[in-house]
């Protein structure tokens, strides 16, 4: 709007049109904006969405999620796989469920490493009262799970222990349930499908016990695991579960997240026998450090099968699911068990087994992974907005409500327009706003011709200046808005102008007359801003990659930068990854930006940190600019590829092309040929250098 209304925060002025009522009016636009986080909770793993966002789909995977998610829809219906269930597997009477235990872990996690005792109550210890047959482990961040959860005995890595009771004799089969990796989606939404990487899963029952201190000492004494099988998490062969179970420290059991539960079946070389002292098990997951999934709840049950793995060979075709009483299968190892059966059933559409499980995971992992943008979003109930005793956020002044509105000095919403930010949005592009048009015009001839037609552009109230062509500004704004907002058509209006095609050269008369130019008698000499200066230079050698859109890029800057200025030398952002390939190439606007520590090489051009909005920029002529298209990496490369351009352009020896080879470099540069002096010099450089480079000692 070209104006700034923070003045009247506190108070009115005797002058100015805009009240501290007005300022109110407009901050009551936003006071309703649902934010359900702020930046205080982010860590090292932050510039992730947090809601409320919207989902930015490519449009290949956005077809394919959408024909995806129509070929499940089909089979989403409980009640038809609970048919199916019924057809396939419960009237089958050849199948017979073991009797199972379930086992109530009495453990606690293990005590942290560290002096930071945290006993608030986070981690839940279920005892012999709790009804509950399950482990229930609450774990808020991240340094719960690597700090509080950490096993002394295994260097870095996340144990989960948990100690048990064994209620039965000859118990040679434990069974282990988990609803679902919890992953720190609400800590960042980038990790939320980093594999969990899991290093041992053992079995442990009590050996000897000795006291000391007046204090039992137990010697775990791991079981051998004759027989085992997993319902899912597998990624791939090389990877899958057995490679938690064969006490190898160089293996993992890769897990890849999904949205289904995980079972388990651990068969026994020898039975778990249960004792007044040592009837108990204790079940042992180790977790890679580095991971960001882990298991929050979970159910271990044992049962007896002297029969062992003849067992379930004779479950064919079913899995070992087959092996858990109907009453305990949940809905997903339903559909497991008539797919297993079936195949194809009418339940789950014509896909198979492996289609309808590879259906799903796809599914699961585009929601998980899509870019997520955050917006703002309206309250439920807008909240009340009331002026506040001279500016201050905790003096609310309850006899002073302010409603959403406009300064009165600009009239009101359009007829019709809602009271919110979208009838904001309205008024904004009004035909009859004078405003927004003007200062859009403004910015744009700025930004070409270094100053705008209003010098003082973030301000067109009473303390900015006046334009230097009132009718101008007045028709090229009208024009503007009339031509439907086309910015293309305004840049393309200007650049064609005569007064844009002008030279820039100057007559000592008029000079002093205008020493700032602002009639534009001729075409301003003025260096490009930092973003313009790179982009066009990597247009000129060929480098520059077209692509529109996509993730921010990190191309060319001095090692060290963000380690020096970095709080947490650890996080994303402690450390700069250079790019390579054509991310060094994109246009600037897609470069990453770290706050704390901008792009050197734009900050040397007076690009602004962006802590706040700079609508007119800084013009500085410094030998460190020289410097940096001398001898910065990005020029050095620059230089290369546009000789090689012109050499390839313009082939022949290398005196006779020298100079149309230098006029074409110089009009790539510059848009225009070289005056013959101008030539002349660089054609006696370029001599002069290639005698020197071709020195042996070069």
């Amino acid at each position: 709007m070209g104006l700034t209304m923070n003045c009247t925060r506190c108070h009115d002025h005797k002058y100015d049109p805009v009240t501290q009522d007005d300022y109110y009016s407009m901050m009551s636009f936003f006071d309703s904006v649902d934010q359900e986080k702020g930046l205080e909770v982010q860590n090292e793993h932050t510039a992730f969405a947090y809601r409320p966002y919207v989902e930015v789909w490519d449009p290949n995977d956005r077809l394919e999620f959408d024909q995806n998610k129509r070929l499940l829809e089909k089979t989403e219906s409980q009640s038809k796989w609970n048919d199916a269930f019924e057809t396939a597997f419960k009237a089958n009477e050849a199948v017979k469920p073991l009797s199972w235990v379930a086992l109530l872990a009495k453990g606690e996690p293990p005590e942290p490493d560290s002096k930071d005792e945290k006993s608030d109550g986070k981690d839940k210890k279920p005892d012999g009262k709790d009804k509950k047959k399950v482990w229930d482990i609450i774990v808020r961040n991240k340094q719960d799970i690597f700090e509080r959860l950490r096993d002394p005995n295994v260097s870095q890595d996340s144990a989960f222990v948990l100690t048990l009771p064994a209620q039965s004799d000859s118990m040679n089969l434990v069974r282990i349930e988990i609803p679902q990796l919890h992953s720190l989606k609400d800590l960042s939404m980038a990790y939320a499908f980093v594999p969990a990487l899991l290093r041992s899963l053992k079995i442990e029952v009590p050996g000897s016990i000795t006291v000391k201190d007046k204090k039992e000492e137990i010697q775990w004494v791991q079981k051998t695991v004759a027989w085992s099988w997993a319902s899912d998490w597998q990624s791939s062969e090389d990877e899958n579960y057995t490679q938690a179970l064969d006490n190898d420290p160089n293996t993992l059991w890769k897990v890849t997240p999904t949205d289904r539960p995980f079972t388990l079946f651990l068969m026994l070389d020898e039975p778990i026998a249960a004792s007044d002292k040592a009837g108990k098990v204790r079940v042992t997951l180790t977790f890679m450090k580095g991971g960001t999934h882990f298991p929050q709840q979970g159910d271990v049950f044992v049962a007896s099968c002297p029969e062992g793995p003849d067992r379930v060979d004779a479950l064919s075709p079913y899995s070992p699911l087959a092996l858990i009483p109907v009453a305990q299968l949940s809905d997903w190892q339903k559909r497991a068990l008539v797919l297993d059966s079936l195949g194809g059933d009418s339940a789950a559409g014509s896909l198979s087994k492996e289609a309808w499980w590879r259906a799903q995971d796809r599914q699961f992992s585009m929601q998980k992974t899509v870019i997520r943008c955050m917006v703002m979003k309206e309250m439920a109930k807008p909240r009340a907005t009331f002026v506040l005793t001279r500016g201050q956020y905790d003096l609310p002044d309850k006899t002073r409500p302010r409603g959403r509105a406009v300064p009165a000095i600009f009239g009101t919403l359009p007829e019709g327009a809602p009271a919110d930010r979208l009838g904001l949005a309205q008024w904004l592009v009004d035909p009859n706003n004078p405003l927004v048009s003007r200062v859009t015009v403004n910015r744009y001839w700025q930004i070409i011709f270094g100053m705008g037609l209003v010098k003082s552009t973030e301000d067109f109230g009473a303390q900015g200046e006046l334009p230097s062509h009132p009718a101008l500004l007045d028709y090229l704004a009208v024009d503007f808005v009339e031509s439907g907002w086309d910015l293309k058509r305004l840049l393309k209006q200007i650049v064609t102008s005569a007064t844009y095609r002008q030279e820039a050269i100057s007559q000592p008369k008029v000079q002093s007359l205008d020493p700032e130019n602002r009639l534009l008698s001729f075409y301003p000499r003025r260096r490009l801003q930092a973003e313009m200066i790179r982009d066009s230079a990597l247009a000129a050698s060929g480098l520059l990659v077209p692509t529109i859109g996509g993730p921010s890029v990190k191309p060319y800057q001095p090692d060290g930068l963000w380690r020096e200025r970095a709080m947490r030398k650890k996080n994303s952002t402690g450390t700069f990854l250079r790019d390579s390939g054509s991310s060094l190439y994109r246009r600037s606007m897609y470069t990453f930006w770290k706050q704390a520590a901008p792009p050197p090489q734009m900050a040397t051009f007076d690009a602004p940190s962006r802590e706040v909005c700079m609508v007119r920029r800084s013009r500085t002529n410094t030998p460190l600019q020289a410097l940096v298209l001398q001898n910065d990496e990005t020029y050095l490369e620059i230089a290369r590829k546009l000789a090689e351009r012109v050499m390839s352009e313009i082939p022949g020896d290398w005196q006779p092309m020298l100079k149309p080879r230098l006029t074409r470099a110089f009009r790539l540069l510059t848009g225009r040929r070289p005056a013959s002096d101008a030539l002349q010099i660089l054609s006696d450089l370029a001599e002069t250098n290639l005698v020197e480079f071709s020195h042996e000692d070069r």
